[in-house]
């Protein structure tokens, strides 16, 4: 029962006939149509009444029946004009007999049958039937709305004149109508006020959400404390950090597996490798940077300093050499990976897709470690043995010629961390 009335309710909100209309525009669109239908069937009210009730005189009920039943029609047709998206024209003419039919009424019996109530409602109707496009004809008909109650206001309250239909045989029989239109006007209007208040509470879970959102994908670009800085309003961020350790890794062997599998394998196998990466930077404390095709950086020591950055990145470093190790069983890829030690320069650049990196001689030297490194191997620059201390075992490599730096004293990270 209750999915055939969702299913009648939605038809008269004619649903299934604005798939093309923007968001405003479709709930504009079914509020619409859905208010010329109930229009319809909340005229018939007074008709049963009329009918049921037996008005004293024959010129009341006249009244009483031939404007609603006139109503009921162009009712209908306001809903045959919506349905056939002759929306504007329906819009207004649906607007217009409303506050029509309710202007004859009042005319015909005055304040005291209540009909003046819906006026409210009447005022209240083009904020939710027009669009912010239509804004003309909706501010057009608040204000006719409004200017036609304080006319049918001063004809009766000021000047002190009767409906046109009035007798004291009808006091009884108009008490009626007073009654049932001010229900039914509260009721009207009630239900505008919630369907203010549910576009209103739905509008604010929506911003909520796409907020929230924001923020996730935020921090997926950047670290926590610099988001938090941007969204403060930081324009220009660069800070200098005296001590920071700086990982590059590298997959070799991943050019020629490239040539071998498929994209969706490539993307998956890659996507699969990193995502455990990130997993590990998060758990040892370290800042992800920045992925290069299938090379990888992180840095410990920012953007918050820690003093054990050197421990946390040598950790991470060890920890990926075992996760890659489980990948070369089925593929022949092993892992590169190139340590540096010292200050750096970290911030944020550009206003499109950009990232938070790191500059400085210790990044340009954390990047020969790894490209003058062995596969497999994790190796670090003295000034990063100095930072680990004898809390690893390492392996002399001896005094080697780096690119652009010179004679380097280095060394290979083995393992043997002693806690």
């Amino acid at each position: 029962m209750s999915g055939t009335l969702a299913r009648f309710m939605r038809f008269l909100a004619c649903y299934d006939r604005a798939d093309d209309l923007g968001r405003d525009e479709q709930k504009a669109y079914h509020v619409s149509c859905l208010a010329a239908a109930l229009a319809a069937t909340v005229t018939l009210v007074p008709i049963v009444l009329s009918m049921w009730l037996r008005p004293p005189t024959e010129a009341s009920g006249r009244m009483a029946l031939f404007p609603n039943l006139s109503a009921v029609a162009v009712y209908g047709f306001c809903w045959w004009l919506l349905r056939n998206r002759r929306v504007f024209a329906g819009k207004v003419l649906l607007l217009g007999e409303a506050l029509t039919h309710m202007t004859m009424l009042v005319i015909a019996f005055g304040l005291r049958s209540g009909v003046h109530y819906f006026y409210f409602a009447a005022f209240t109707a083009p904020l939710i039937v027009f669009t912010r496009k239509e804004r003309r004809a909706q501010i057009a008909l608040m204000v006719l709305t409004t200017l036609v109650f304080l006319a049918v206001n001063y004809y009766y309250l000021v000047l002190g004149n009767h409906g046109l239909v009035f007798s004291e045989r009808s006091t009884s029989y108009v008490n009626v109508f007073l009654m049932v239109n001010a229900v039914l006007a509260l009721a009207i209007l009630g239900g505008f006020v919630f369907h203010f208040y549910h576009v209103g509470y739905v509008a604010e879970e929506q911003l909520e959400a796409e907020r929230t959102r924001s923020e996730r994908l935020l921090l997926n670009i950047l670290p926590g404390p610099i988001a938090e800085r941007l969204k403060n309003g930081d324009i220009l961020i660069a800070d200098r950090y005296e001590e920071a350790t700086v990982l590059f890794a590298d997959i070799v062997g991943f050019t020629p597996l490239s040539a071998r599998l498929s994209p969706d394998e490539l993307v998956a196998m890659l996507n699969a490798v990193f995502t455990d990466f990130d997993r590990m930077a998060e758990q040892f404390g370290v800042e992800k940077i920045k992925t290069i095709g299938d090379a990888y950086m992180v840095a410990g020591g920012v953007p918050e300093h820690t003093p054990d950055h050197a421990l946390q990145v040598a950790q991470m470093a060890l920890a990926m050499q075992k996760r890659m190790r489980a990948e070369s069983n089925d593929r022949s890829l092993e892992l590169r990976i190139g340590l540096h030690s010292g200050p750096v320069v970290a911030g944020v650049i550009g206003t499109r897709k950009f990232i938070y990196d790191l500059w400085g001689d210790t990044v340009n030297t954390a990047a020969r470690m790894e490209a003058h490194g062995l596969p497999g191997r994790i190796h670090v620059s003295s000034a990063t043995r100095d930072q680990l201390k004898d809390r690893f075992a390492y392996e002399r490599r001896g005094v080697i010629e780096i690119k652009g730096k010179g004679p380097m004293e280095t060394f290979f990270l083995v393992d043997g961390f002693d806690g």
